[in-house]
C-alpha cells in the first residue's frame, strides 16, 4: 500500500513494548509506521520499502493548529519531495476548552 493516498490514520500506544504505533489505512489494506514522538505534541513516522523511504511528521504543539507534512524519498532517504503540507485550524467555539 502506498501511505501517501491514506484515508486516514490511527496512532495508539503499546504500554508492554513501549512504543506508539502509526497506522495508515487504504482500500486494499493498511501499512504500518515506524513511529517517534521526540516531544509532546511532535509525531514523525516512517516507512521504507527498497529505496523508496516515505516519512510523515504531524505537529500539534500550537494550541488549536494540525500542522502534517508528507514526504518521500526515492534514494533511500537522501533528497526529499514533499508530497503534501497542510495546516488546519480549529474554528474558534468548535472544541473543548476554549
Amino acid at each position: 500500500p502506498n501511505p501517501s493516498g491514506a484515508g486516514f490514520a490511527t496512532l495508539s500506544y503499546d504500554d508492554k513494548a513501549r512504543r506508539f504505533l502509526f497506522r495508515s489505512y487504504f482500500m486494499d489494506g493498511f501499512t504500518d509506521l515506524e513511529t517517534e514522538v521526540p516531544e509532546a505534541g511532535l509525531l514523525r513516522a516512517m516507512t521504507q520499502e527498497g529505496s523508496i523511504v516515505r516519512r510523515i511528521t504531524v505537529d500539534t504543539r500550537e494550541r488549536g493548529v494540525w500542522k502534517e507534512r508528507s514526504e518521500s524519498s526515492n534514494d533511500g532517504g537522501r533528497a526529499w519531495t514533499i508530497v503534501y503540507d497542510i495546516t488546519m485550524r480549529r474554528v474558534p467555539g468548535t472544541g473543548r476548552g476554549e
